[in-house]
């Protein structure tokens, strides 16, 4: 699995946030996550946010030529 981080498209902060919403779960007395949805909010910028995927696994190296 490639691992990625998430920033803003306008600041490229990664203080990013989903709006979203939780149930109780009885049995394990804890919330749980339902459903995200698809607004974003940055908190370095202030504002609405469209979220950038960037990959954090390293490029994979040139093949050299010998």
């Amino acid at each position: 699995m490639t691992k990625k981080s998430m920033h803003c498209g306008q600041c490229g902060g990664e203080n990013i946030m989903r709006d979203a919403w939780a149930t109780w779960d009885v049995t394990s007395q804890t919330w749980v996550l339902g459903e995200v949805f698809d607004y974003a909010f940055c908190a370095d910028c202030e504002a609405d946010a469209t979220i950038v995927e960037r990959s954090l696994d390293p490029l994979p190296e040139a093949a050299s030529c010998a």
